[in-house]
């Protein structure tokens, strides 16, 4: 079953650059962002989450907690979904 619980939009997304197979994308939100964010994985707790760019799966994952804090990381595992991802995302590269 899909259901839609919000949507929140980073105002920032970094990561280290280039295209290697293991990458981390640093998402943060301002204090909007920050609180829907709460309330979109407050609701998600022990469900599945899709991360959503331009209405196509990006990445999912299980919700233990709720992200209170504003910034979630995610990894990606190949460079093709390295690439995908920082397109997608419109990330900045930090080194």
């Amino acid at each position: 079953m899909i259901a839609t619980v919000g949507a929140a939009s980073p105002t920032a997304v970094t990561y280290t650059g280039g295209l290697s197979a293991r990458q981390v994308f640093r998402m943060e939100f301002d204090d909007a962002g920050r609180v829907t964010l709460a309330d979109v994985t407050r609701s998600a707790v022990g469900k599945e989450l899709a991360i959503l760019v331009e209405g196509k799966v990006l990445s999912a994952a299980h919700v233990i907690d709720p992200i209170t804090g504003g910034q979630f990381e995610l990894t990606t595992t190949t460079p093709a979904e390295t690439e995908k991802a920082a397109a997608a995302l419109h990330a900045s590269a930090t080194s």
